[in-house]
């Protein structure tokens, strides 16, 4: 799986803005402070944690694994990140519609926008959709 710039740039937006993380395996990392010292076979940085325990390790516990990493959840976490704010599927549906994000190979991006604006920080777009439900 390969993250965009921009991915990368809305998971830094939504980690300031508070979105809850709880770290597992199966989840993508952006390590910023280099806590890894082995290459990533992603892109660099950029870690899968399939061995939660020797990720917590590296960085010194749990604490300080939530605090160094980025958390880049793939489109199905993403998902249940927006179900859990409330978001229903029809209304997810209707916003990637209208922004044409499958078809322009967007949709993780805007599922990452939505959840931006579900926990109230800024979109960093000047097209943010309009989240009612």
């Amino acid at each position: 799986m390969t993250f965009t710039d921009r991915m990368i740039e809305l998971a830094i937006a939504m980690k300031s803005a508070g979105v809850p993380w709880q770290p597992s395996a199966g989840h993508y990392v952006l390590d910023q402070d280099r806590v890894v010292q082995r290459a990533s076979p992603f892109q660099e940085h950029v870690y899968f944690v399939l061995n939660l325990p020797h990720f917590v390790k590296l960085a010194g516990g749990v604490d300080a694994f939530v605090d160094k990493m980025v958390w880049l959840p793939t489109w199905e976490q993403s998902r249940q990140v927006l179900r859990d704010a409330g978001m229903t599927d029809q209304c997810l549906q209707s916003i990637l519609l209208e922004k044409n994000s499958i078809a322009r190979q967007e949709e993780l991006v805007t599922l990452y926008e939505l959840i931006l604006d579900r926990f109230g920080g800024a979109s960093l777009s000047a097209d943010s959709p309009n989240l009612a439900v």
